[in-house]
């Protein structure tokens, strides 16, 4: 393949992943016992017809060297998934000479999981759930396998979504970057001691069966997206836990959420390989974070006016600020930068996959699908929620400096304790 240049979201990431390691990762939830020598033959099955292979990177740009000859992957093996997902996080790549996916499986009683642990540069979560579908299919549904290739990524941001692509003004795009920027300055900050230590912790959390679709429900009565409610939800969880200092000039709480741009494409980008990810973020003051309803609306509000804007897909403007930031700055004062100028409490990312593949194949023999994020030098926490059907769980990323593992499941707790809340007050 020929070399193709790195889009904006590509280079800040790998900015993030020099500082620590900027990886994610996605498993299926498989009933029954797994056949290693199969999955591993399938999975390499799936990555050479898919024709993916290894990731070169020089310089700015980019290509894909698909698979020649035999190839022996080398399947990770555990029996505690928040172990590994954990110790993946925090280990880099080897772009020498290593794949940018690390599949594993994790044995189960009358299941097991499998999945891949990903370099976030190459793909977003979109493009990770092509390799799972397929990897699936050929364990399960061969027949309905794909045996040609992906059309791999060679355009920008600009290229999709831009604004002669995509409906948001440039001027505007600006403007709200510096408002963003401004609101930053009022944003509650975590503290100086241990920043810089991006080292993180994961744990995987379910919900009882049924409660999504109650939190639905009461989202629709009331004019809400379950996204709203997920995001309030957060808001809250952080002004409770998270060693963010509340000052005069800093009362205000900051959260960011993910969101992925192909739905907003006017060409298909379904057999896309990439990276296509936007950034929107809610800024919750002081009187907003009163109680439960007013942090709701106040993340309603937002989340509405983004839509309408099309705020997502202008977030390509702040990337590139960031770019130009990244370049000026020293590491030190980088790291300060991050700290108070884009001091966000926590993010999300949220995927419903009712509507995508995995629900044709649940609740057997696919039982569930889990995905797990990255906090990078931005968060502190992310939750990563997924629902499939009326089953619904999380992923909880935490860095260790701000929040002690022993803290993760309180934090989970409250989290759905809210949303429990919610659904029967809704």
């Amino acid at each position: 393949m020929e070399w193709a240049r790195l889009n904006v979201f590509q280079r800040v990431t790998r900015h993030w992943d020099a500082i620590h390691p900027y990886n994610a990762g996605q498993a299926m939830k498989l009933a029954g016992n797994p056949d290693l020598d199969r999955l591993a033959r399938e999975y390499e099955s799936t990555l050479r017809e898919l024709g993916l292979g290894r990731a070169r990177h020089q310089d700015g740009w980019f290509r894909w060297e698909q698979l020649n000859g035999s190839f022996d992957p080398r399947i990770l093996q555990s029996d505690c998934f928040d172990t590994l997902m954990t110790d993946e996080l925090n280990r880099r790549f080897d772009e020498s000479g290593e794949l940018p996916f690390r599949p594993f499986v994790i044995r189960g009683d009358g299941h097991y999981y499998a999945g891949v642990i990903y370099h976030h540069w190459v793909a977003d979560s979109f493009s990770i759930r092509t390799i799972l579908r397929e990897w699936f299919l050929r364990l399960h549904e061969p027949r309905s396998a794909r045996r040609t290739a992906l059309r791999l990524a060679q355009r920008g941001y600009w290229s999709y979504f831009g604004p002669d692509k995509v409906r948001w003004k440039l001027e505007e795009g600006f403007l709200e970057a510096f408002r963003w920027n401004a609101r930053f300055r009022r944003a509650r900050r975590v503290p100086l001691e241990g920043f810089g230590d991006f080292h993180s912790h994961f744990s995987l959390h379910h919900a009882p069966d049924g409660l999504i679709s109650d939190v639905v429900r009461a989202a629709k009565r009331r004019g809400l997206t379950v996204n709203d409610v997920f995001v309030a939800a957060l808001a809250e969880v952080c002004l409770t836990v998270l060693p963010a200092k509340l000052t005069d000039k800093r009362p205000d709480l900051a959260l960011g959420s993910i969101v992925n741009l192909r739905g907003q494409s006017r060409e298909s980008m379904d057999d896309l390989f990439g990276l296509f990810l936007g950034g929107t973020s809610v800024f919750c003051r002081a009187n907003d974070l009163r109680n439960w309803e007013s942090i709701l609306k106040s993340v309603h509000r937002q989340h509405s006016l983004q839509k309408a804007s099309n705020a997502a897909a202008a977030s390509m403007v702040r990337m590139f600020a960031a770019l130009v930031t990244i370049r000026l700055l020293s590491h030190k004062t980088l790291m300060e930068f991050y700290r108070k100028r884009t001091a966000m409490a926590g993010g999300i990312s949220n995927v419903n996959l009712t509507r995508e593949w995995p629900a044709k194949f649940h609740p057997a023999p696919l039982l569930d699908y889990l995905r797990i994020s990255p906090s990078g030098p931005l968060l502190p926490l992310v939750f990563t929620p997924t629902t499939l059907g009326s089953k619904f769980n999380f992923g909880l990323t935490c860095r260790d400096s701000v929040i002690p593992k022993s803290d993760a499941a309180r934090l989970a707790k409250m989290f759905v304790t809210r949303l429990e809340r919610f659904a029967s007050e809704g």
